[in-house]
């Protein structure tokens, strides 16, 4: 490992150490108040182990689209990751794109995957892989058709 890799690791860890921390504060200050509720999607544990993070190649998302470049650094770090992480992944990746502002690309690009079933929204900021919560809500909401026009004259 060079020592940029290790240094990237050791920002992930931090903030993972970091997002920990903070789920502990939250936690402590539920049971502070007594809160009784349902659980939220963000504390339902993974299917999928968390593992150290793993450096991401610089050929990684060559010639792949955005949907399965983005299924692809989800699967590589396999945890959670912002919008704005998985821009950074994709570029370290070598995601070729002409997009002049590839985070305009990815996150609508995320919602329609949020819509497809295959990433899910695991907090506010966070995406997920759909396989990682098989508890977690699907969007059941049923779809509108649109009115067929009436070809009988």
């Amino acid at each position: 490992m060079n020592e940029s890799a290790y240094q990237q690791l050791l920002t992930e860890l931090e903030q993972e150490r970091e997002n920990i921390e903070r789920m502990i504060a939250w936690l402590r200050s539920r049971m502070e108040q007594g809160d009784s509720g349902s659980t939220p999607v963000a504390v339902v544990k993974p299917t999928v182990p968390m593992r150290f993070p793993r450096v991401i190649e610089q050929d990684a998302f060559f010639r792949m689209t955005v949907s399965d470049s983005i299924k692809k650094y989800l699967n590589i770090v396999k945890r959670p990751k912002t919008a704005k992480d998985v821009v950074e992944g994709l570029q370290q990746g070598g995601l070729t794109t002409k997009a002049k502002n590839l985070y305009a690309t990815v996150y609508p690009t995320l919602l329609r995957m949020a819509e497809g079933g295959i990433v899910v929204r695991v907090t506010d900021t966070e995406w997920g892989l759909s396989e990682w919560y098989p508890g977690a809500r699907k969007n059941t909401a049923p779809q509108e058709e649109k009115e067929k026009p009436d070809n009988e004259g």
